[in-house]
């Protein structure tokens, strides 16, 4: 799956998939100092859809207090996610309810935490619990957006999640250590400074043998944990009688590094950073299958559009996958598109190939993996004379297709 990888533009609309275009266009500028601000006609676009009569439940943004008040108050958005660390004068003033990030330390272990968020009344301070029965009652469509920041960092999730993974048996990835040879530009990785903001992370250099093994374990215990909250979600779909005509779509808000490249975190063009969580469940699929074929993002909106029976707004990027729900036989475009800073990624077939381009249009760097034997993207090969053919056709492609409205 194509995508941006990085976590602020899933929480910028935490219904990212609702966005209509390709992420140069939506106001995510990636600068020192990015700027995350939702792209206000996307936003009005939502509002049309909720006009024709879908109830929208728990449609979250994180944006600047301006925006977050535009947004309330043109009835677009009607919960508001704040990472936590905001002040209480910020937090203020809000007439629908706020999300708050639980927010420990890295790696604790709790056994008195079994949500991944709580709903709190920003003018009385008291909690909230959703009223799953409201939704079959009201006899309407309905949208909701359900937002669980777990496997982000930290990995703070119950002892239990912890004890379903035997320490002594992880392991750090093979080429955790980047191999002689391998040409991959610098540019590529990252120097995955979210982790090092954390205590017993170093500023510098690599992680030890033993703080990767617990990284690792901390992630495969918070996906457990997050894997049982979406059970509790839909176990509650199913019992109001609605899971057999409800679209549920789980996505992930990209990959991430578990020690890959000597790498951790997100903020990379490499493709444990892109490969990202798609799952749907819809009454259009008769027999569930796992899908290979190519698909972005994107997509996801004009798919929504035709499983509702809604009107598909004109200016869509994305492709509908909904051939691919009704029959497995169905082919998607081939190819998928993704961007990091000015590097973008053009993925089709077995090849993944990466460019950098100046104000100019000049490119300065390139990469290509070839996923039929590197599947690990060990090895940049865009420097091989026999490579060169089938680069110049994937950057023609990638100009082609890399959005209506590229930034540079």
């Amino acid at each position: 799956m194509a995508k941006l990888k990085i976590c602020g533009l899933k929480r910028l609309e935490d219904i990212e998939y609702v966005n209509e275009l390709k992420p140069d266009y939506i106001g995510f500028i990636l600068t020192p100092g990015f700027r995350r601000s939702i792209n206000r006609k996307t936003a009005s676009l939502l509002k049309k859809h909720l006009d024709k009569g879908i109830n929208a439940v728990g449609v979250f943004v994180n944006d600047s207090k301006e925006n977050i008040e535009y947004f309330t108050k043109n009835g677009i958005i009607d919960t508001v996610q704040l990472h936590g660390n905001e002040t209480p004068e910020f937090c203020k003033g809000f007439d629908v309810p706020v999300i708050k990030y639980f927010n420990p330390q890295m790696f604790d272990k709790i056994n008195d935490y079994d949500t991944d968020y709580f709903l709190f009344d920003s003018g009385t301070g008291t909690g909230k619990k959703f009223d799953w029965s409201i939704l079959p009652k009201s006899k309407k469509p309905f949208f909701l957006a359900v937002g669980f920041i777990r496997p982000h960092l930290p990995f703070v999730v119950p002892q239990k999640y912890w004890d379903m993974y035997d320490h002594s048996e992880i392991e750090i990835p093979e080429n955790y250590i980047l191999k002689s040879g391998n040409n991959i530009p610098e540019r590529a990785l990252t120097n995955w400074s979210e982790l090092r903001a954390y205590s017993g992370i170093p500023e510098q250099g690599p992680l030890d043998e033993e703080t990767a093994k617990l990284m690792i374990h901390g992630y495969y215990a918070s996906v457990s944990f997050v894997d049982a909250q979406i059970g509790r979600l839909l176990k509650a779909l199913k019992e109001e009688g609605l899971d057999k005509n409800t679209t549920v779509v789980l996505i992930g808000d990209h990959g991430w590094n578990l020690g890959e490249h000597g790498t951790w975190c997100k903020h990379s063009i490499m493709n444990t950073c892109l490969h990202s969580t798609l799952i749907i469940d819809s009454p259009e699929i008769k027999t569930p299958y796992r899908c290979e074929q190519i698909v972005e993002f994107v997509d996801l909106y004009p798919t929504m559009c035709d499983a509702a029976g809604i009107e598909r707004p004109a200016q869509l990027e994305g492709t509908s996958l909904l051939p691919l729900l009704k029959s497995p036989k169905a082919k998607t475009k081939g190819y998928g598109v993704s961007r990091w800073a000015n590097g973008f990624t053009f993925i089709q077939g077995q090849y993944f190939y990466t460019e950098w381009r100046d104000k100019d249009e000049r490119i300065i760097e390139r990469m290509l993996f070839d996923h039929s034997n590197d599947g690990d993207e060990n090895y940049n090969v865009a420097g091989k004379e026999e490579n060169k053919a089938i680069i110049e056709e994937l950057s023609i492609k990638l100009l082609e297709n890399r959005g209506a409205n590229y930034e540079k």
